[in-house]
This record gives C-alpha cells, structure tokens and sequence, in this order.
C-alpha cells in the first residue's frame, strides 16, 4: 500500500491561525498608531525649537535687525529665516510661510522668543504650534502645545504689515504680550 502525505492545513487550523492573528493585530494597530502619532508630536515641538533657535541666531548674528526696546516686539517670518531646515513637516504637508514665525520681545535686558509653526497638512486641515514661549518648550509632557488649527485662528505676519498699530495687534500676540510690534521681517 502506499501512503499519502498530508502537507496541508485543516479548516481548523488555518482558522485557529487567523484567531490568533487577528488578536495580536487587535493589540498592535493602536500601539504602532499611537507611536507614530507621539512621533509627529515629537517633530513638530523639535522643529518648533528650531524655528526659535533660527531667528535666535539671525537676531544675534545680525547687526541690522531692530532691537525692540523694553516691552515691545519685532516678527521674524519663515519666509525671512532659513527655510531649508522646514521642508519636511509630519504630516507630509508644508509649513505655512506667513503664519509660522517667531515674536522677539524685549524683557528688560533680555530678549524672549515666541515661536509660532503651523502646517498645512495634505489634508487640508491645519496642526502645529501656536504662540509659545519657546522656554516652554522644553518642558516635560508637551503633547498639549501641538493642536489642530482652525483657519479663523491663523494670523499671518502679512496681517501686522498692513495694519501694525491696529487694535488687534497690540497687547497678546499668542502668549507674547507686546506694547508695539517694532519691525517685521
């Protein structure tokens, strides 16, 4: 007599194969999906640090840059800065030229930063970070500082070129609180 090999899979194996695969991909889809979120967040807050150490260099650097005097403000748009290190946002959109910038206010002897980077991603829909001390970013737990952005909340630096001593440009830019905006660049 000769005998047959059996070199398949039963109906119950095979299902009990799928069983097992779909509970592991039950568990692992959310863990990959939350990574890959907190590593867009990760990019935004790093390229938010940079946009601030940026216009920090060109500020320092720069001897024909207004200094503001005490209390008030110049913006440093993208477009002005360095733009080849901002090609590659997180969401494969790009960063808005015109909206993402950095408030350098005058405090006393010290100057702060306040970068602000917005993304248009290709969605359409807009992320990233609005107005902040740029100290704060480097404090733990920043998750909160990357939002979505609504259209009606983006403010251009072309906004405070055609109307710099309008209501709406003095007092708080984001958390930057200014008397005036001196320059912008």
């Amino acid at each position: 007599m000769i005998e047959v090999k059996k070199n398949g899979f039963t109906l119950i194996e095979l299902l009990a194969a799928l069983v097992i695969l779909g509970i592991l991909m039950a568990v692992a889809v959310p863990n990959v999906l939350g990574i890959l979120n907190q590593n867009k967040i990760t990019t935004y807050i790093e390229d938010t640090k940079k946009l601030a150490t940026t216009a920090e260099y060109k500020f320092r650097g720069n001897n024909s840059v207004v200094r503001p005097t005490s209390g008030n403000c110049i913006i440093m748009s993208l477009t002005y800065l360095d733009q080849s290190e901002f090609e590659s946002p997180p969401n494969e959109g790009e960063y808005l030229k015109e909206s993402s910038f950095v408030v350098i206010k005058r405090s006393g002897s010290t100057y702060e930063y306040y970068p602000q980077l917005i993304e248009k991603t290709k969605t359409g829909a807009y992320r990233g970070v609005l107005v902040v001390n740029s100290k704060k970013l480097y404090e733990e737990n920043l998750s909160s500082l990357v939002t979505n952005i609504t259209s009606t909340n983006i403010v251009n630096v072309t906004d405070y070129m055609s109307s710099p001593n309008a209501t709406r440009t003095r007092g708080k830019i984001g958390n930057a609180s200014c008397s005036s905006i001196q320059k912008i660049y």
